[in-house]
């Protein structure tokens, strides 16, 4: 543990704004920070330049304005040193002496424990263990982040199994029942709502079994998989989606080849007598298109042959069977009338 006496510097109007090191200890709270030995008779903000972003210098004053001691003060320190970047946590305990400020500080975590954290929070896991004798909890940064608590605060079994949605209540029985009995099942996918939020999580664990063979903790591993269950839930409602519009496309095409089929003209031998031959052939101008111009050809009571060449507007299955309406409606009137017209539009 690191310790200083530091003597506090006053600006113009006796505000604290820097401390001096009057003397300190040879030990060192991380390898790339110096010990306050080293430092004795420099400013602490030259020392420990880090210290004025984490609120220290307020901190330290606040001992000495009102006497009250610093107990386990967090400070997330950063210093860019001419090797890189560094970071730690540093926890600060200080009382005021005589006008002068004995403090302590030491790392609030090793850097297994930074980097133990770190993989917690980008793999979005944590762990908990259970005391099955004390009832009491214990639950790492990482658990206490995917249920949304307080740092320092858990759930105990009864609380974590209300939790569970009714529909999983039974399968995370099962685990723990598992677990209980000294088996190592393989995990399960349990549900949780936490904050009106239903949170999917991945459970593997073990117990820890006693001389006389009974349990007497339970320790679980959780991996939150909410994101990835709605990304999937979202995946499934577009696949669902595209295979609908495929099957909705497949449709309009069988109709319109239909249609095309019914309403291209065939052979008529009436035609073929007054020296007439009608031939067909379809060209859409787009490749998703249906319908288009058509024409109708008949030959009429005097002998004579009447051509319509309508054009639909539209080129969509809707519109495709309307060139059926006009031909039916003008065959007959074509059929009866003497005088027809030689041409319809």
């Amino acid at each position: 543990m690191s310790a200083a006496v530091l003597v506090p510097v006053r600006d113009g109007e006796g505000r604290t704004v820097d401390f001096t090191v009057r003397a300190g200890n040879h030990v060192r709270a991380a390898e790339w920070l110096e010990s306050s030995a080293a430092c004795t008779g420099r400013r602490l903000l030259e020392v420990q330049p880090g210290a004025a972003a984490g609120g220290l210098i307020d901190a330290l004053s606040e001992v000495l304005d009102r006497g009250h001691a610093l107990e386990s003060y967090a400070v997330d320190y950063t210093e860019q040193r001419a090797d890189g970047l560094h970071r730690t946590q540093l926890l600060y305990d200080a009382a005021s002496c005589g006008g002068h400020v004995l403090v302590t500080w030491r790392p609030a975590r090793n850097r297994t424990e930074l980097l133990s954290l770190d993989a917690q929070y980008i793999a979005s896991m944590g762990w908990g263990t259970w005391d099955l004798l004390s009832g009491k909890a214990t639950w790492s940064e990482g658990m206490a982040s995917i249920f949304r608590m307080e740092a320092g605060r858990t759930l105990s079994l009864a609380e974590l199994c209300d939790a569970v949605l009714l529909e999983d209540v039974w399968r995370f029985g099962k685990l723990l029942t598992g677990l209980l009995d000294g088996e190592e099942p393989p995990g399960a996918e349990i549900r949780f709502s936490v904050r009106g939020e239903v949170l999917t999580l991945h459970l593997v664990g073990h117990s820890v079994i006693a001389r006389d063979g009974l349990p007497w903790a339970l320790h679980l591993i959780a991996r939150d998989l909410s994101a990835q269950v709605r990304s999937r839930q979202k995946l499934a409602v577009t696949r669902l989606r595209t295979e609908q519009l495929a099957e909705e496309a497949a449709a309009e095409r069988r109709v319109a080849s239909v249609l095309r089929e019914a309403l291209l003209p065939t052979h008529s031998t009436a035609l073929a007598e007054i020296g007439l031959a009608v031939a067909a052939a379809y060209l859409p101008s787009e490749s998703e298109a249906i319908g288009g111009d058509w024409y109708k050809c008949r030959r009429l009571p005097d002998g004579r042959g009447a051509s319509w060449r309508p054009s639909v507007m539209h080129r969509d299955t809707a519109s495709a069977p309307s060139p059926a309406w006009p031909s039916s409606a003008t065959h007959s009137p074509a059929s009866r009338t003497p005088q027809a017209p030689t041409r319809a539009s």
